[in-house]
């Protein structure tokens, strides 16, 4: 599982080339593993945390029926 918050992927030139706004990114993308763009369950830490404590699972997102509680 890979964890990370407060970036969206879509609008960073190493996953979107119309943007120009992480240079050093793209000079080295060669030498990480980017895994692209991806779902995200919340856009806060607190949320991030529960899911990771309750192991909500990709297709249990958004938890529109509380699995988590």
């Amino acid at each position: 599982m890979v964890v990370d918050e407060s970036v969206r992927g879509d609008i960073l030139e190493i996953n979107n080339r119309a943007y120009d706004n992480t240079p050093f990114l793209n000079q080295h993308r060669d030498k990480f593993a980017n895994f692209g763009v991806a779902i995200s369950g919340a856009n806060c830490s607190v949320a991030a945390r529960v899911f990771l404590r309750l192991g909500l699972l990709p297709h249990q997102l958004p938890d529109s029926r509380e699995i988590s509680r």
